[in-house]
C-alpha cells in the first residue's frame, strides 16, 4: 500500500501564521502537525512504505523539514514529492485549484496500487489502525473514514444506501443530507486506483482554473459506475486544525494525552528539566510542553501551554496557549492564544490573541 498526502494549499483559516510557513509546519504540542502525522503512520505501516507528498506553498520549507524529520526516524519512509503549481494570486498569497487537482498529480505514483490518502489537518488521537483493519476485511472498492458531526455543512458528507454502501457524497452541503463527515483519510483499492486518478486528471483539464476542484465529484462518478465504497466510523477523536479555535483545542488534547504529569512547581522541575530549560520563581501547571533553551521566570505557565525553542517568558501568566520559537514575552497575561515565532510582547493583558511571526507589541506600563 502507498500513502498520499496533499499539503500544497495555503490554509487561509490559520492566518496570520501561514504567511511565513505552511500550515503543516505549524507547531502543536511541541512539533509540527505533519510530524505528528508521520509518527502515527509509522505505528501502522511497515518500514520503507512509499509516501508521496504533494507540495506547493512554501514547498522548499516543507521538503527540507520532511526529509530531515524522516532522517530522524532512521529513514522509516521512502519519500517522494510532486509539485502542485499555483493558478494565480489571492491577495498576497498564491492560489491553488484544490485537492482534486493535487491528487491527480499522483497518478504515476498511485495507479494500480492500494492507496491510503490522508490530510494533515486532521489527526486522530490514536492512529488509523482501525481504518486499515476495516479496509483489509472489506469487500468494497474503497473505505472512507467518517465521524458524526454537529456541523456537516463544514465538511464533505456521505449518504448511505440500505445496504450500507455510500450512495451520495456532498462537499460542504448547503442543506442537511447526512452528519457522517469524511474525516482525515480514505483508502482505495488497486482495482480502481487508475480509474480514480484518470478521472481526476480529466476533471483538472475540463474546468477553468478559477474553480476549486474537489475529489468528491469523482467519487460520485465512480459510484454511478458501480464502484462500492463503505465507511469506517472512527470512535477515537479526530483533531481538526482548520481554524484558530480548533488549533488551540487540538493542542490541549494532545498535551492531555501525553505522558506529562499533572502539576509540578519550579522546585520539583529543577532537577529533571530536559532540553536546557531554566525555570525560576515560577509555577508550571501541567500539561505543558517546554522546548529547548526556554527560560521562564516569575511566571505562571499552564495548563495546556506549548512553548517553542529559545523562548523567554518573564512575569507572565499563560494558559491554553501555543507559543512559537524564539519569542520573548514579558508582562503578558493571556488565555486561549496563538503566538508565532520571533514575537516580542510587553505589557499586554488580553485573551484570544493571534500574533503572527516576527511581530512586536510593546505597550507602556500602567503607572
Amino acid at each position: 500500500m502507498r500513502i498520499i498526502c496533499p499539503i500544497a494549499g495555503i490554509g487561509s483559516y490559520l492566518q496570520p501564521f501561514i504567511v511565513s510557513k505552511p500550515k503543516a509546519l505549524m507547531k502543536i504540542a511541541g512539533k509540527p502537525i505533519i510530524a505528528h502525522s508521520l509518527e502515527k503512520l509509522s505505528e501502522i505501516f511497515p518500514k520503507d512504505t512509499k509516501v508521496c507528498f504533494i507540495v506547493g506553498y512554501k514547498k522548499r520549507l516543507l521538503m527540507e523539514f520532511l526529509i530531515k524529520f524522516n532522517e530522524s526516524m532512521e529513514n522509516y519512509f521512502d519519500l517522494e514529492f510532486v509539485e502542485q503549481k499555483s493558478v494565480g494570486i489571492d491577495g498576497d498569497l498564491p492560489k491553488f485549484s484544490g485537492i482534486g487537482d493535487a491528487l491527480a498529480l499522483t497518478k504515476k505514483f498511485g495507479a494500480n496500487e492500494d492507496c491510503f490518502i490522508f490530510f494533515s489537518d486532521r489527526l486522530p488521537t490514536s492512529n488509523y489502525k482501525s481504518l486499515l483493519l476495516k479496509f483489509q476485511s472489506s469487500q468494497a472498492d474503497g473505505v472512507f473514514n467518517v465521524q458524526e458531526v454537529e456541523d456537516p455543512e463544514n465538511y464533505g458528507v456521505c449518504v448511505l444506501d440500505k445496504e450500507g454502501y455510500v450512495s451520495k457524497v456532498y462537499e460542504k452541503p448547503d442543506r442537511f443530507y447526512s452528519n457522517l463527515a469524511t474525516q482525515g483519510a480514505f483508502i482505495i483499492r488497486k482495482t480502481i486506483s487508475e480509474r480514480f486518478f484518470t478521472l481526476l486528471e480529466n476533471q483538472a483539464k475540463g474546468l477553468p482554473s478559477r474553480y476549486t476542484h474537489s475529489y468528491s465529484p469523482i467519487v460520485q462518478q465512480l459510484i454511478t459506475e458501480g464502484i462500492k465504497f463503505e465507511i469506517h466510523v472512527m470512535l477515537d477523536k479526530i483533531l481538526d486544525f482548520g481554524s484558530i479555535d480548533k488549533f488551540i483545542e487540538g493542542n490541549r488534547i494532545l498535551l492531555s494525552n501525553s505522558s506529562i504529569s499533572k502539576t509540578q512547581n519550579s522546585a520539583e522541575l529543577s532537577s529533571s528539566l530536559p532540553n536546557n530549560a531554566e525555570i525560576s520563581n515560577s509555577t508550571i501547571i501541567q500539561p505543558v510542553f517546554i522546548g529547548e533553551n526556554v527560560t521562564i521566570s516569575n511566571s505562571v505557565v499552564g495548563p495546556n501551554v506549548s512553548l517553542g525553542n529559545n523562548t523567554v517568558i518573564t512575569r507572565s501568566i499563560l494558559s491554553n496557549t501555543v507559543v512559537g520559537d524564539c519569542s520573548t514575552l514579558e508582562n503578558l497575561n493571556t488565555n486561549s492564544s496563538i503566538i508565532g515565532d520571533y514575537v516580542q510582547i510587553e505589557n499586554l493583558v488580553k485573551n484570544r490573541i493571534s500574533i503572527g511571526d516576527a511581530s512586536s507589541i510593546m505597550l507602556a506600563k500602567n503607572l
